[in-house]
């Protein structure tokens, strides 16, 4: 790390450092280009049950109580 320290360091300084091996980090722990993947969704859809239009007719009339 034979350079001059200014106030601020470029990324693409502090990656040279890394691939040279003066970093005790690995090139694994770096960011990959691109966009990260958003987690997809897993929990399914609801069985929203019978449309109200093709129930039977007893269950228009409300006679019963419940169901």
């Amino acid at each position: 790390m034979g350079r001059y320290f200014r106030d601020e360091l470029s990324f693409k300084i502090i990656y040279n450092w890394i691939y040279k091996g003066l970093l005790d980090i690995s090139v694994k722990v770096l960011k990959i280009k691109g966009k990260s993947l958003k987690a997809k969704e897993t929990r399914g859809k609801f069985n929203i049950g019978t449309s109200i239009y093709k129930r039977p007719k007893v269950v228009k009339k409300r006679v019963e109580f419940g169901h």
